[in-house]
């Protein structure tokens, strides 16, 4: 709990003070407990408490643990009340993120759009690792839940000190978007592929990101597959339910053009609106598979909407997610080439 260093004052009349005071006395509380236990319920200064604690860690996601327990125990309408927004003006960039993190995770589980206070909380500028290691940095970029990914956050959520409510959104959130049951029938499409699928909305442009469903190695090479499965799989599903041929696009576009903190998080398919160089990253390290059209114009637009205008620029960005060796060892000359 914060240390009460400040003082507030209020006019009342006489006759409120005595009330006021009689009150307090009945509910055995000094004057200021209960006028303090009444403006501010417990909950919110549990909740302050919380955040404070995940400031002195300097966001540390091990101290996430008793923030993430408060939000799950409110209801969505609470969540989302203004009463309830954490004070994140003096907080570190990655408290901050932490803890809009979290508030967009407990409303995306409790099926209600997040509050705007967390959509205004910018995103990291560089990515940041729970662990370190260069080695392990691929791993986490995959596992990280959405909310967090899309802040710049990467961490194992099987790690106990981290661990993440992760479920399928409850059923007052599909309800609300029909959208979920079609993505849904091409999740099962591609289950069946043994394929994962992470699709992107940055800049209005639409990106697919296929990836192995269970690496067998560590190794960067089996992390990622063709995206080709994914379009394949998407007209497969339109043919046989008679949708239209654009409908995956359409789909998540129309979906996340909304709130920023939205997102889709199934077993194996995610939706989401992350940063840039995120996706630029992800793109340059996937040309391990293969230099496809289609995946150089992937990278050529996100520079291009990156304002992104030298290859060392470039392969500086990408390199804050991969190590060097990760990446194909022609990528600093691909980017120069698809830049010239």
């Amino acid at each position: 709990m914060s240390t009460k260093t400040s003082q507030l004052q209020i006019r009342v009349t006489p006759e409120e003070k005595q009330a006021l005071k009689r009150l307090a006395e009945a509910a055995g509380e000094s004057l200021s407990t209960y006028v303090l236990s009444r403006a501010l319920p417990s909950v919110n200064r549990e909740i302050a408490a919380a955040v404070e604690e995940l400031a002195q860690a300097d966001g540390h996601l091990a101290a996430s643990g008793s923030l993430r327990a408060l939000l799950r125990d409110l209801s969505g309408d609470e969540l989302v009340s203004p009463a309830t927004r954490p004070d994140l003006d003096d907080k570190p960039p990655l408290a901050r993120n932490v803890v809009a993190g979290l508030v967009e995770e407990a409303a995306h589980h409790k099926g209600v759009e997040p509050p705007e206070w967390a959509q205004t909380v910018a995103p990291l500028d560089r990515p940041y690792f729970r662990w370190a290691l260069e080695s392990l940095q691929p791993h986490q970029l995959r596992v990280t839940p959405v909310p967090f990914k899309r802040r710049n956050l990467f961490f194992d959520p099987t790690s106990r000190a981290v661990e993440s409510d992760r479920h399928d959104p409850p059923q007052s959130a599909r309800g609300a978007w029909e959208g979920l049951e079609r993505l849904d029938t091409l999740r099962r499409e591609l289950q069946n592929l043994e394929l994962n699928v992470e699709f992107y909305l940055v800049h209005g442009a639409f990106f697919t990101q296929a990836f192995q469903a269970r690496p067998h190695t560590a190794h960067i090479s089996a992390l990622f597959k063709p995206s080709e499965g994914v379009q394949e799989a998407a007209a497969r599903v339109a043919t046989r339910e008679g949708w239209p041929y654009d409908w995956l696009s359409s789909t998540v576009k129309t979906y996340l053009t909304g709130a920023l903190g939205r997102y889709v998080e199934l077993p194996g398919m995610r939706a989401l609106t992350p940063p840039l160089a995120y996706v630029l990253a992800i793109k340059v390290a996937a040309l391990r598979l293969g230099r496809d059209p289609r995946a150089l114009d992937d990278v050529r637009y996100l520079l291009r909407a990156g304002d992104i205008t030298s290859a060392d620029a470039a392969y500086e960005t990408v390199t804050r997610y991969f190590g060097e060796r990760q990446l194909p060892s022609d990528a600093h000359s691909v980017l120069e080439g698809l830049i010239g």
